[in-house]
């Protein structure tokens, strides 16, 4: 890790913070998209400005050069998508298809963000009241 935080420490001089934002950025996964937007260009853009800044690193430590091209391109514009619809669906088959409903380990049936309560509970009540 020393090693490496001295090769990042060398990046953050030479080429500055958002260089090394975009490479520990890059390492812990985030999102190309993410850095993309954060810097302005396209995805393409932000993979090859990593290349060439990992390949700056190789250069200045390691004595390898692979010259890897450079790409400057602006964002692509994002269609919003306002609404969207779909047909129908048909009719489930009994027992097939439970909207809403789903099993959660430890805490049993749960419906629309709620326990799911099947009304076995009212069973004694009723037979309380006969």
């Amino acid at each position: 890790m020393e090693i490496v935080m001295y090769w990042m420490a060398w990046l953050r001089r030479s080429e500055g913070e958002l260089a090394l934002k975009r490479i520990i950025g890059w390492s812990m996964g985030v999102p190309s998209w993410q850095m993309a937007r954060r810097e302005g260009c396209s995805e393409r853009t932000i993979a090859n400005r990593i290349d060439r800044s990992l390949n700056a690193v190789l250069k200045a430590f390691g004595d390898i050069d692979a010259v890897p091209p450079l790409v400057e391109e602006a964002p692509q514009p994002v269609e919003r998508l306002r609404s969207h619809r779909e047909e129908r669906p048909t009719a489930p088959q009994a027992g097939t298809l439970q909207p809403g409903k789903l099993w959660i380990d430890g805490i049993g049936w749960m419906f629309e963000g709620k326990r799911w309560e099947d009304g076995s509970h009212l069973v004694g009540k009723l037979e309380r009241a006969r």
